[in-house]
């Protein structure tokens, strides 16, 4: 999966899209909220409309949990290669044909 994120305040705000053959194709909402500097627990998960901070209110209120209590972080010695993601092949992705076509030459070479 692809996405961005941002960091507001104590909170990650996350959107993404999955790869073509995923169960669905719509994009994603999701926020977490940063317990210290090696974990984090899920807040709140969407699909197709942006969360607003009065439902993860709602929802906290309510005492509702999401499927997830919280993740940890693990150093890594490298990130992953964005010229082989999924979108990156797609032409539509391209604002500029000619970038997409320097872009296929460049990998089937």
């Amino acid at each position: 999966m692809w996405g961005k994120y941002i960091i507001d305040g104590n909170i990650i705000k996350g959107q993404y899209i999955l790869p073509p053959g995923a169960q669905t194709w719509i994009n994603t909402e999701i926020w977490f909220k940063i317990i210290d500097s090696q974990t984090i627990e899920e807040l709140y998960f969407k699909y197709k409309e942006k969360i607003t901070d009065q439902e993860v209110k709602e929802c906290q209120e309510k005492g509702i949990k999401s499927g997830y209590t919280s993740a940890k972080f693990f150093p890594l010695d490298s990130l992953p290669n964005p010229d082989k993601s999924w979108l990156k092949n797609q032409k539509w992705f391209w604002c500029n044909e000619e970038d997409y076509n320097e872009f296929m030459k460049q990998k089937n070479k």
